[in-house]
């Protein structure tokens, strides 16, 4: 690399590009097959420079160019690769800004298309929001009315039976229990005796029956 400032920044290819022949094709594969030649562009002149002295007329790169490429092939008979550099067509590379140009707007224009439907959609979803915390709304005091109206219920019961909550509950048990106590002593009462009046009466008129029928 030649001592530069701009030779030790990070190496960067703009493009490549191999240039084909249009005319023949291979049957087998009906593909382009290239002419033997093609370009290569980076950011800094520095670099293009060392790429140019680094592989121009080099053996070791002999695997790169067309030709033999076993290891075992000699120096003589290995293909070189030829590096210069090249003088571009200012009508070309006006076109090629023009196009760079016309790509960046389109993608630009993709984003806010794409902004502007993410944004949309977040509009959306927060009026979805906004609905459905509506709705929340409304339950909560749908069931907070039915509680309110299940309290008074359960109160104005309470006071009819005479006591709230659990004294109302112990005063039922010790009614109860009352009417209980009260069963068990009717159980218990013997049955009243027959009078000794109406006994008397009914022994006197079976003698007096029965002296009628001895006479």
């Amino acid at each position: 690399m030649p001592v530069t400032k701009s030779a030790w920044r990070h190496v960067k290819i703009v493009q490549s590009k191999i240039v084909a022949d249009d005319t023949s094709l291979t049957t087998s594969t009906e593909e382009l097959s290239s002419r033997g030649y093609g370009f290569v562009e980076f950011t800094e002149h520095a670099h293009a420079l060392a790429a140019l002295r680094m592989l121009n007329n080099n053996p070791n790169y002999f695997w790169c160019a067309p030709g033999p490429k076993a290891a075992s092939t000699p120096n003589f008979r290995r293909n070189r690769l030829i590096v210069e550099f090249a003088v571009e067509d200012a009508k070309k590379l006006a076109k090629r800004g023009k196009k760079l140009i016309r790509n960046q707007q389109y993608s630009n224009a993709q984003r806010s298309t794409s902004s502007s439907t993410s944004s949309s959609s977040n509009s959306s979803s927060s009026s979805k929001t906004v609905t459905s915390k509506r709705k929340a709304e409304a339950k909560n005091k749908q069931t907070d009315s039915k509680r309110q109206k299940q309290s008074i219920d359960r109160e104005s019961t309470s006071k009819k039976g005479g006591a709230t909550t659990d004294g109302g509950e112990k005063l039922d048990r010790k009614e109860k229990r009352e009417m209980q106590k009260k069963k068990k002593e009717r159980k218990t009462v013997p049955k009243p005796a027959a009078s000794k009046s109406t006994a008397t009466s009914l022994v006197s008129s079976m003698k007096a029956n029965a002296k009628r029928w001895f006479e």
